[in-house]
């Protein structure tokens, strides 16, 4: 550290500015390790026991451009019938989530009477399935 000397060999004052550079620098190296420290998941092999139970239930509904309705892989007649047996599910569990899974070219009109049926049965719960889109190579257009 810089120290101002004077004509007497007396310290006028001292230059704290380095110190402080180097305390800032070693404040970010601190945030940064801590911040990765919390993103790294710990592998456990967690135990099993007789009573316990499913956290969540999440079924899924799958829609396709054909008008055809999947609940959990398996195919159903009509969106009667997914109203019947959603019904019998939420009956069993009120906190049942349900995901729904539409192909883009689903008309918006089927999505949500299918979505207005599940309502309808009490499931509060609902979620749409979506794929991320690949990353363009072009740049974004600027915002006006």
């Amino acid at each position: 550290m810089a120290a101002q000397v004077s004509s007497e060999d007396e310290i006028v004052g001292i230059n704290i500015t380095p110190l402080v550079d180097v305390m800032l620098v070693l404040l970010v190296i601190v945030v940064v390790t801590s911040r990765m420290d919390q993103m790294q998941g710990v592998p456990m092999d967690l135990p099993q026991a007789s009573t316990s139970e499913a956290v969540q239930t999440v079924w899924t509904v799958t829609m396709d451009a054909a008008h055809h309705l999947d609940l959990n892989g398996e195919t159903l007649g009509s969106v009667v019938d997914l109203q019947s047996r959603m019904q019998s599910a939420v009956q069993h569990d009120p906190q049942l989530r349900v995901v729904i899974q539409a192909a883009k070219q689903t008309p918006h009109g089927d999505v949500l009477h299918v979505l207005d049926r599940l309502r309808l049965v009490g499931a509060r719960h609902i979620a749409f399935a979506a794929e991320p889109e690949p990353a363009s190579p072009s740049p974004m257009p600027p915002s006006p």
